[in-house]
């Protein structure tokens, strides 16, 4: 009897081993390099406890010719950091939607006054890099690869919005710009061109959310 009971409690301690042992492989079987939409992810090894899927994104930011040369898909100098395409510029008494398109040779900077937000229409745009007024505000500052170190000032401009959907969170329009540079003696140096400017930004900042 007493050697039935061995036998018995070998082949219940092997059962128990077995199952555990199985169980453990099972769920150590679904990984983030399985190549298996499992465990909780969003999508095949990325997403929830997996790393979070790259994105494509459908969004040409901003482009713009400058003096002739075209850049193109111009976004914040923070994005790299923080994924944000827009920017908020708050002020006492008013925000402004700032969309910024940057490089190494130059940084395009245009506010737009939070009465405007949702309107389409043609607007002028007038210097300034810090307004506290309403309207639609540009400026141009040279990026650290640019060479000049020239003073810029905008002397006329326009944007268009064609779209300023606060709905489904999506900005598209079109601008130009004229601005003159001052060298070190604050003399005025020639006039220059931002033509076929584009802009085409989802509004993924907070405010709008």
């Amino acid at each position: 009897m007493t050697r039935n009971y061995y036998f018995l409690f070998v082949a219940l301690l092997s059962f128990i081993f077995f199952g555990i042992s199985c169980n453990d492989d099972s769920t150590s079987s679904e990984t983030c390099s399985d190549g298996i939409l499992n465990q909780d992810e969003t999508g095949i090894d990325c997403g929830g406890v997996c790393e979070p899927c790259q994105t494509t994104s459908t969004y040409s930011y901003m482009s713009a010719k400058i003096d002739g040369a075209q850049y193109s898909n111009l976004l914040p100098v923070i994005y790299p950091f923080d994924g944000i395409s827009t920017l908020i510029h708050e002020t006492p008494n008013i925000d402004y939607l700032w969309l910024q398109g940057d490089n190494s040779d130059y940084q395009i900077n245009i506010r737009i006054s939070d009465d405007n937000w949702g309107s389409t229409g043609t607007f002028p745009i007038t210097n300034g890099s810090f307004p506290d007024e309403t309207g639609v505000y540009g400026s141009l500052v040279q990026g650290s690869g640019n060479p000049n170190t020239d003073y810029i000032a905008i002397t006329s401009g326009s944007l268009t919005i064609t779209k300023f959907d606060l709905v489904n969170k999506e900005f598209e329009g079109t601008f130009d710009m004229v601005y003159y540079r001052e060298d070190d003696n604050g003399t005025p140096i020639g006039s220059f061109n931002i033509t076929n400017g584009t802009l085409d930004y989802p509004l993924d900042n907070e405010a709008f959310q």
